[in-house]
């Protein structure tokens, strides 16, 4: 937490530039609080929930950067907290560690625009919630009707971030292959997915703007996009490294001995999260590092096997 802290402190010191998709937020909190109304008004797809938060920092700081980050702060320090109390209360590893907590901070720090709230930040900190559920249904074998709560948090993840609803997918391969859960148990985590979206295309229906909501949120998400080159070349630098030790971490799961049945079905629900990642690459709005935080938890969680891997330990700090 204090690495977390110092990394930012630079920020809160010197300012850093007002990033485009910032100034986007602010307006549109700003507008919401003049009186106009979302997707009728506000011809902006920002999803309802974030475009909810951003008209709740405007009314009481106004436009504010530091505001975002600082809040941005403590969004990324509950997530870090939280990823690592699920590893070490489940005995996900076979050592409990701080480094699940140190790898998702340091991920988190891969560029200046992930300190910003960005809508993925705040989606995120559900598609984790959902990930501590799921674990809770591994270790048991055998499904409850806590499932509902899974598709319930990856519905309102997708109603801050629209890319997250191809996490659904996730949790009902998860559900499917390591948890024995049921028809009904599958039914009642879609039904917990839609409900959210569901309560929430009533809410535009009953305002009369159902139309607007529909053709300028809904049918964005789903559009074809065409993008530059150049973001690829820029976010291969700035993802490189991460995403190297990611992949070395998996490698070196491979051949490995040591961990019970329960840490593998884990291993896997975390590599099924990095698929599924991929898979949200096609929604996003558009590309920067911060649309990557999505798949911090995964980078995190196979960075730390690789570290942890070692038996010597000199060659892991070596490597850090």
């Amino acid at each position: 937490m204090i690495l977390l802290i110092v990394s930012r402190i630079h920020i809160f010191l010197n300012g850093s530039p007002e990033l485009i998709p910032e100034l986007q937020w602010m307006l549109v909190g700003e507008q919401i609080n003049k009186g106009f109304v979302m997707y009728s008004d506000i011809w902006d797809n920002t999803a309802p929930f974030s475009a909810m938060v951003y008209a709740g920092i405007d009314s009481i700081v106004g436009r504010s950067q530091f505001a975002y980050q600082f809040l941005a702060l403590f969004v990324a320090a509950f997530q870090v907290i939280y990823f690592n109390v699920v590893i070490n209360n489940r005995d996900i590893f076979p050592k409990r560690t701080y480094l699940p907590g140190l790898m998702y901070v340091i991920f988190l720090n891969i560029s200046i625009d992930c300190t910003t709230l960005s809508p993925v930040l705040m989606g995120t900190s559900f598609l984790l919630l959902a990930f501590g559920t799921i674990v809770k249904q591994v270790n048991r074998l055998e499904a409850t009707d806590e499932v509902f709560e899974i598709g319930f948090l990856i519905g309102v993840a997708t109603l801050f971030y629209p890319p997250a609803c191809v996490f659904i997918l996730w949790a009902i391969a998860s559900l499917l292959f390591f948890s024995g859960a049921t028809l009904r148990q599958h039914s009642l985590a879609m039904f917990g997915f839609l409900f959210p979206l569901f309560l929430t295309g009533l809410f535009f229906y009953l305002d009369g703007t159902y139309d607007d909501f529909f053709q300028i949120f809904i049918s964005s998400v789903f559009q074809i996009r065409q993008y530059n080159l150049n973001d690829f070349r820029t976010l291969l630098a700035t993802l490189l490294l991460p995403f190297i030790f990611a992949v070395l971490g998996f490698l070196r799961l491979v051949n490995a001995t040591g961990f019970v049945n329960f840490q593998l079905r884990c291993q896997q629900v975390m590599m099924l999260w990095g698929l599924t990642g991929f898979l949200s690459i096609g929604l996003m709005p558009f590309l920067a590092p911060m649309q990557f935080i999505i798949f911090v938890p995964a980078l995190a969680f196979f960075a730390t096997n690789f570290f942890s891997s070692f038996k010597k330990h000199g060659w892991p700090k070596c490597f850090f």
